[in-house]
C-alpha cells in the first residue's frame, strides 16, 4: 500500500492541489512497475502426422496485470523434432534460435501458439517438441513466471504400408506376353509426396539376355526401385521377355520387397513379400524337305534339299542349323557343295538368314572316267552344335540324294579296238 504525507504548512487549497499531483505520481509508479505474473499450460500435446492433427500451447498473465498494453513472453524451443522437416509454428515468432516470444494482445490476458506436424515418408520414433518459458528479453515488457515452465508436445509417426502383388505371372517368348508386378501404398505418410519402393530381382532368366524390365530402375544390383509418384496409391513394372534360338526350360523372374534404401523415402511392408514370373520357351522346329534327290553325272545334274524353320523363336535372328553329311559318295572327287559349310567333319552348317523361314543346298555330281554304279549323299540334321542358335529337330530328320553313273564313255572304251 502507498501512503502520502501532506505537509500542512501550505494552505488548504496548495495542498489538495499537491495531493493530486502526488497520486499521479503514484499511478504512474504503478503503471511502469507493475509485474504480471505469467504461467504456460500445453492445449493439447498429443500431435499426430496422420491428419496433421495440431497441438499447441498458451501463455497466461495474472497479478499485477496492466491489459491496456500488449506483453511479449519468451519461450526456448528444444525438442527431438525438427521445425520445417516435422513441425511448423504458428502464433509464435523467432525471436534469437532457440527463442521464441509469443505476443499477449492489449486488451487479453492469454495468447496461444499451434505446432503443426508435417506428413512425411520417414519411419520415426514419437519426437517431441518442448517449450521452456523463459524471463522476458524485453525490460520495456517485464513479467515473473509461476508454475510448470514447461510443456512437452509428442507427434505420432504415420508410415505408409506397402504391398507387392503379382499382374500376370505366366510370360512367354512367343508372342513376347509380358506380365509384371504392382507396388501398392497405404493412405498413410506424405501422399503428396513420391514414395520410392525397393525390390530385389533374381531368378533363373538373365535380365537382357532373357527379358527387359520397364517401370523400374535399377539401384544397386540386385536391387531396383519403383516410384509412386506424388498423389498416386500405386505403381507398376512390367517384365517382357526376348524371344531367341535357345532351348531353356522354363525359367523364372522373382521380385522380393525390402526395406527402403533411402532414408528420405521410408515404408513399413506387409503380407506377401516374394512374387514369381514364370517364362515359358519358344523354340523354333527345323525340318529338311528334299526338293530333288535324283542327281546324275551325265551334264552334271544337281540335286536339292531345303532346311525350314518354323515361326518360333527369334525369327529376326539368323538359325544355324547343323547336318551330317554320309553316303557312299565322296566329296571332293564325286560332288560339291553350295551352301552350307564345313563346321568339323562330317559336320555343316546351314544358315537361316533373319527374317527367313527356309534356305535350299545344292549339291552338284563331278563326272569321271570310272565304272562307279549309282551312289548315295546322306543328309542327316542334327541337334545344334552352337550354344547361342538352338533348335528343336522336326519328324523329317534326313534326305538321301542317288548320283547317277555317267557309263556312257566307259561302256564306249570297253568296246573300241585295243590299239
Amino acid at each position: 500500500m502507498n501512503t502520502l504525507w501532506v505537509p500542512f504548512m501550505f494552505s488548504k487549497g496548495k495542498s489538495c492541489v499537491l495531493l493530486l499531483f502526488l497520486l499521479a505520481l503514484v499511478g504512474i509508479h504503478a503503471d511502469v512497475f507493475a509485474q504480471p505474473t505469467v504461467t504456460i499450460a500445453p492445449d493439447e500435446s498429443d500431435l499426430a502426422e496422420a491428419g496433421q492433427v495440431a497441438g499447441g500451447f498458451s501463455v497466461t498473465r495474472t497479478g499485477d496485470v496492466t491489459l491496456g498494453q500488449p506483453l511479449d513472453v519468451y519461450v526456448d524451443l528444444s525438442g527431438t523434432a525438427s521445425v520445417g522437416p516435422d513441425y511448423f509454428i504458428s502464433g509464435a515468432t523467432p525471436w534469437i534460435s532457440p527463442t521464441y516470444f509469443i505476443t499477449i494482445e492489449a486488451g487479453n490476458i492469454s495468447a496461444s501458439a499451434t505446432v503443426t506436424p508435417n506428413t512425411d515418408n520417414r519411419v520415426e520414433p514419437n519426437e517431441t517438441v518442448v517449450w521452456t518459458l523463459i524471463d522476458t528479453k524485453d525490460n520495456a515488457h517485464p513479467y515473473s513466471t509461476s508454475g510448470t515452465l514447461e510443456v512437452t508436445l509428442t507427434i505420432s509417426d504415420d508410415v505408409a504400408v506397402v504391398t507387392l502383388s503379382r499382374d500376370n505371372g505366366a510370360l512367354a517368348e512367343a508372342g513376347q506376353v509380358p506380365g509384371g508386378f504392382t507396388v501398392t501404398r497405404s493412405d498413410n505418410g506424405a501422399i503428396n509426396q513420391p514414395l520410392d519402393v525397393f525390390i530385389d530381382l533374381s531368378g533363373t532368366a538373365s535380365v537382357g539376355p532373357d527379358y527387359f524390365i520397364s517401370g523400374a530402375t535399377l539401384w544397386i544390383n540386385p536391387t531396383y526401385f519403383i516410384t509412386i509418384e506424388a498423389d498416386k496409391f500405386s505403381a507398376s513394372a512390367t517384365v517382357t521377355p526376348n524371344t531367341d534360338n535357345r532351348v531353356d526350360p522354363d525359367e523364372t523372374v522373382v521380385w522380393t520387397l525390402i526395406d527402403t534404401k533411402d532414408v528420405t523415402s521410408a515404408y513399413f511392408t506387409d503380407g506377401p513379400l516374394e512374387t514369381t514370373l514364370t517364362i515359358s520357351d519358344d523354340v523354333a522346329v527345323v525340318t529338311l524337305t528334299l526338293n530333288d534327290g535324283d542327281l546324275a553325272e551325265a551334264g552334271q545334274n544337281p540335286g536339292e534339299f531345303t532346311v525350314t524353320r518354323s515361326d518360333n523363336g527369334a525369327i529376326n535372328q539368323p538359325l544355324d542349323v547343323f547336318v551330317e553329311l554320309s553316303g557312299m559318295a565322296t566329296i571332293g572327287p564325286d560332288y560339291f557343295i553350295s551352301g552350307a559349310t564345313l563346321w568339323i567333319s562330317p559336320t555343316y552348317f546351314i544358315t537361316i538368314a533373319a527374317e527367313n523361314f527356309d534356305v535350299s543346298v545344292m549339291v552338284t555330281p563331278k563326272t569321271d572316267d570310272m565304272l562307279e554304279g549309282d551312289e548315295t549323299v546322306v543328309w542327316t540334321l542334327i541337334d545344334t552344335k552352337d550354344v547361342t542358335n538352338d533348335y528343336f529337330p522336326g519328324d523329317q530328320k534326313s534326305v538321301e540324294m542317288t548320283i547317277r553313273d555317267f557309263t556312257e564313255k566307259v561302256f564306249k572304251d570297253s568296246f573300241e579296238d585295243p590299239p
